[in-house]
């Protein structure tokens, strides 16, 4: 017997397909939307109105949406309004997904309808941060002509990313030099063996470094700064912190790695998908109550 009711599972990259397995465990699964081969007992619906009918909860990818009005599902050319996923969805159900639109939510409430962030969750965002900071070293190594060992290179911000990365580039031989604004962030990073400096001063007068991972989501990188730097350094944006058409301007090589944890780590990040929403039904006394 199943622990949960039935969960409709909509659009997504190949993070839903490992999310939708690891949910069948515990569920009756319908999905639409997906790509990829499910070997668990997840049905394919017919339709995306077949997988919501009835259904108890209902999961959507991260992000849910990229235009702000319909469902993000890149496999399938149909085009699938948010509203009219909660059109569908019966009152008292769940709806789970990752970076909720606020008048999403609010609609879903207006319609007696549970609506849940799985973005939110602490241990969701600790999980993608390892996968993120993980396809960062991987993508150095990939464009760097060098080892990582003996690298010299610099962590911008010291948020969970940032910090988690430091950590990975020098448990591999980096010398890893963390700008960060905050003092306490600069402390948890000399606590982890790193060399702190404070990011304004650091930008003045960087030292020479092979690579440059910017963690942090605003633009911290103009043109002034970049113009500091050797022709030699690669940057590597994993947020919003490099001008890029600055860098261009200077010559300067910049790899954007934007939703690392769906392009190098899909079943990881899956299955840390299932994990909060499990959670969170787990703590709501389940879907048969």
């Amino acid at each position: 017997m199943k622990d949960y009711g039935k969960i409709g599972i909509l659009g997504g990259d190949a993070r839903m397909s490992y999310a939708a397995e690891r949910l069948a465990d515990s569920a009756e699964c319908a999905v639409w939307g997906i790509g990829g081969t499910l070997s668990s007992c997840a049905v394919r619906a017919a339709d995306w109105q077949s997988a919501v009918r009835g259904a108890d909860a209902v999961v959507l990818p991260l992000p849910v949406t990229r235009d702000g009005e319909n469902l993000s599902a890149p496999g399938v050319r149909e085009r699938v309004p948010l509203d009219g996923i909660l059109d569908v969805m019966k009152t008292g159900a769940i709806l789970f997904g990752g970076k909720l639109p606020p008048l999403f939510i609010a609609c879903a409430r207006e319609r007696g309808i549970r609506a849940v962030d799985y973005y939110e969750d602490e241990a969701f965002q600790i999980a993608g941060a390892v996968q993120t900071a993980e396809g960062a070293v991987a993508a150095c190594i990939d464009a760097l002509p060098g080892t990582v060992s003996g690298m010299d290179c610099a962590v911008i911000g010291c948020g969970r990313v940032g910090r988690i990365l430091a950590n990975r580039l020098r448990a591999l031989g980096a010398h890893v030099t963390v700008a960060a604004r905050n003092p306490r962030d600069r402390a948890c990073a000399a606590a982890d063996g790193c060399a702190p400096v404070e990011l304004a001063g650091w930008l003045r007068d960087p030292a020479p470094v092979e690579a440059v991972f910017s963690t942090v989501p605003v633009p911290v990188l103009d043109v002034d700064a970049l113009g500091r730097f050797p022709p030699s350094a690669v940057f590597f944006e994993l947020a919003d912190g490099i001008d890029r058409h600055a860098a261009e301007a200077c010559g300067l090589t910049v790899i954007a790695l934007p939703g690392l944890p769906g392009k190098v780590s899909p079943k990881s990040a899956g299955e840390s998908i299932a994990a909060s929403v499990l959670c969170i039904l787990g703590e709501g006394g389940g879907l048969h109550g």
